[in-house]
């Protein structure tokens, strides 16, 4: 038998044989709310306990289509309702206080509830785990972070490439090259006995008002494909370009392999050692 606590709504399983023929008090173990609790009837037990004083013979021969019942029937009837069990208000307090005459009367066990409460904690409980993985998260990035600034010099001595990524936090890191720009670049191809020897010759332009370090020349020969046929690195003729100045560069390399250079590429190496 599922009961409902009148005062909390807290919903409770109960064997029907607890609360006996005629039932009895019971009390909420949520909020101590105690109540005369009747067992359940169908309605065949509540009709023969309403009729179980009525002669049904002499009822039907009096029984005058049209007319009310005489008073003795209601009277009567009246009168059996008196066998229905009373609840004493005294004992049914909207919240009683906890007293040693309640100890007789049965009690509900918490886990056999549908108790709200407990769907609170457990959706609270979930909150508290999200916002608790939130946290951690946060805090990791924060220390990845700190570490990541710490370790700044370090980090891009061994990447050089990890500028880029200081520069996007607006860190005042200069990258290798930067400022400078390579303008009139050639590249002539010619055959030889072993291969194909290549000729490259351009020009490094200082934009800036400051002298800039010049780091290594990364070369790319490419035919009328697109694809690279040879490629080198280039050491510049000087370590440090003059504020505005420029410098002109040319070197060579011969490959083992007969091929025609089709355009040529380069770039300044990350890495700006030397």
């Amino acid at each position: 038998m599922i009961l409902t606590c009148p005062s909390c709504g807290t919903q409770f399983s109960l064997p029907d044989e607890a609360l006996g023929d005629k039932g009895r008090k019971v009390k909420c173990t949520s909020c101590a709310e105690v109540w005369f609790q009747e067992p359940e009837r169908d309605a065949e037990e509540i009709f023969e306990e309403l009729v179980k004083d009525i002669d049904v013979e002499e009822a039907l021969e009096d029984f005058v289509p049209g007319e009310r019942p005489d008073d003795d029937f209601e009277q009567e009837h009246d009168e059996s309702s008196d066998d229905l069990p009373d609840v004493d208000e005294d004992i049914i307090p909207a919240r009683p206080a906890a007293s040693d005459s309640d100890d007789d009367m049965p009690s509900f066990m918490a886990g056999e509830s549908v108790d709200q409460s407990d769907m609170d904690s457990d959706a609270q409980s979930k909150g508290n785990v999200f916002i608790g993985f939130i946290a951690v998260l946060v805090i990791s990035l924060v220390i990845g972070l700190v570490g990541l600034f710490a370790m700044k010099s370090q980090l891009t001595q061994a990447w050089p490439s990890s500028k880029v990524i200081y520069a996007l936090f607006g860190q005042d890191i200069e990258i290798p090259g930067q400022g400078l720009v390579f303008d009139r670049i050639s590249v002539q191809s010619a055959e030889s006995d072993s291969g194909t020897v290549f000729q490259l010759e351009g020009s490094i332009i200082n934009l800036t008002t400051e002298d800039r370090i010049v780091p290594i020349i990364l070369v790319s020969i490419r035919d009328e494909e697109a694809q690279e046929i040879a490629s080198w690195l280039i050491e510049p003729p000087e370590n440090i370009l003059n504020a505005e100045g420029v410098m002109e560069f040319s070197a060579s390399h011969e490959i083992d392999s007969k091929a025609e250079a089709f355009d040529a590429s380069v770039s300044f190496k990350l890495d700006a050692s030397h």
